[in-house]
C-alpha cells in the first residue's frame, strides 16, 4: 500500500494484518478443510475445479506465510533490472531499501508472541 494509506489508516492496516496472519496460520493448520474451501470457492468462481488429489499434493508441499521476504523481492528486482526489465535505460539501479515497512507488521507479531520478520 502507499505509504501516506498506511499512516492515515493504522488501525485499519492492522485489522487486515492481524486477519492475514490468523488466515496464514489457519490454512497451515488446517490443510485438508483448506483444500476443500478453496476447490469449492474456485469452481464457484470459475466454474471448474482442480482435482482433489492434485490439489492435496499441491498443498502438501507448500506452507503459506504472513513474511513478505524481502530477500526474494530484491532478487526478482536485480535480475528485471540485468534484462533491462526495470529502470530501463537508467545507469543505475533503483534504490528499493526503503520499500518494505514491516513496523507494524511486527508489531502485531510481537503482540501474539511470534517472531518477527525481517
Amino acid at each position: 500500500m502507499r505509504t501516506e494509506y498506511l499512516r492515515s489508516n493504522p488501525e485499519t492496516i492492522k485489522k487486515l494484518l492481524t486477519l492475514h496472519i490468523n488466515e496464514t496460520l489457519w490454512i497451515n493448520n488446517h490443510k485438508n478443510i483448506a483444500v476443500q474451501v478453496f476447490d469449492t470457492d474456485l469452481k464457484k468462481l470459475t466454474g471448474k475445479a482442480i482435482p482433489e488429489d492434485e490439489l492435496r499434493q499441491a498443498f502438501s508441499r507448500m506452507d503459506l506465510t504472513y513474511d513478505p521476504i524481502k530477500e526474494s523481492l530484491f532478487k526478482s528486482a536485480d535480475y528485471a533490472y540485468k534484462l533491462g526489465f526495470l529502470a530501463k535505460g537508467q545507469k543505475q539501479q533503483p534504490d528499493l531499501s526503503g520499500i518494505y515497512d514491516l513496523t507494524l507488521l511486527n508489531n502485531i507479531l510481537k503482540e501474539n508472541g511470534r517472531h518477527e520478520v525481517y
